[in-house]
């Protein structure tokens, strides 16, 4: 992902956790807030719980990776937040529920 699509800053997570759409799972949590921007912006926290800095590491690569695939809208600011199962699941359990996530909060424009 490019610079200008990172969520950058204690503020834009703020706002992303005070007034976005919230869509919740087993293993991920997704926020998503219109921009004003036609650039996507993309924030990821995983907490220590899911395990070291490898594995948190390897989910975050995992989650740019899947997000590349889906015809999303553009204009929204997304904050991702791994939970500890997610550091066990598969690719393509982690890609079902991106997708099922990322419909339930309405920012895909092509199904994924």
């Amino acid at each position: 992902m490019r610079a200008e699509q990172s969520l950058r800053g204690a503020a834009a997570f703020d706002a992303v956790y005070r007034r976005g759409r919230r869509a919740d799972g087993h293993l991920l949590g997704l926020r998503a807030l219109p921009n004003e921007s036609p650039v996507n912006r993309y924030g990821f926290s995983i907490n220590k719980r899911v395990g070291g800095a490898v594995v948190r590491n390897r989910l975050r690569r995992r989650l740019r990776h899947i997000l590349r695939d889906f015809g999303l809208a553009h204009g929204w600011d997304l904050a991702l937040t791994g939970r500890p199962p997610a550091a066990l699941a598969s690719y393509e359990e982690l890609r079902r529920e991106m997708s099922a996530l990322l419909q339930r909060a309405g920012v895909t424009r092509v199904a994924g």
